[in-house]
């Protein structure tokens, strides 16, 4: 078996460049992840009842609007 030495190049690795140039928003974008990683809203969100009255109304006015066009291609 061979083995291979690493070797430095001696490079310093540069500093990565974010969307955020000032401390204050890259402070808000921070507490804002933490916030959102450390709750439940996504679980709250889920088992909210107006979530499945919205996604109901949504499926129903969907097939309003598809049943006159599968009428339309049927009859043809």
């Amino acid at each position: 078996m061979e083995t291979v030495a690493s070797v430095s190049s001696g490079i310093k690795p540069q500093p990565r460049f974010t969307a955020f140039d000032r401390p204050c928003e890259a402070h808000f974008f921070t507490r804002f992840c933490d916030a959102v990683e450390s709750s439940d809203w996504d679980e709250r969100l889920i088992r909210s009842n107006w979530i499945d009255r919205i996604c109901i109304g949504v499926i129903f006015v969907s097939i309003l609007l598809l049943v006159p066009i599968l009428i339309s291609i049927f009859l043809k």
